[in-house]
């Protein structure tokens, strides 16, 4: 379950989800998604989701991928999720070499994605599935 929300504080959301969870295991299969530098350690200190289960959805803090790059790495993130036309292959080099997964954003192109792919993208959001 990926905590996607677009409530501007997430911190509340993930209280919220804490707090009516009953089984607390199950917090472990969430994803958390956070927007801004800061808010990861905002929230481990709610909950201590696995170290892997955050990323850092840039999108709304910077399309400069050098500064999301810093982010990434002073806050120990190994998945960033970026918009589609903020990088290229030498960033997402850039990005594999630091094993920083990058997952660009929102594709619905069959060609675009095979491009992406191809440059080295880990993943991508759509909003169709195909064969």
């Amino acid at each position: 379950v990926s905590i996607d929300t677009k409530h501007e504080e997430i911190t509340e959301v993930v209280e919220d989800i804490v707090g009516i969870c009953e089984n607390k295991g199950v917090l472990n299969r969430f994803i958390v998604q956070c927007f801004y530098p800061g808010e990861k350690s905002k929230v481990a200190k709610i909950y201590n989701f696995p170290e892997d289960n955050y990323i850092f959805a840039a999108y709304k803090y910077s399309k400069n991928p050098f500064k999301v790059l810093k982010v990434c790495y002073e806050e120990n993130y190994n998945v960033v999720a970026m918009k589609n036309g903020n990088w290229d292959f030498k960033i997402l080099k850039l990005f594999d070499s630091k094993n920083i997964y990058v997952y660009l954003h929102t594709i619905n192109n069959p060609e675009v994605m095979a491009e992406v792919f191809n440059a080295g993208t880990y993943g991508i959001y759509t909003d169709f599935i195909f064969d």
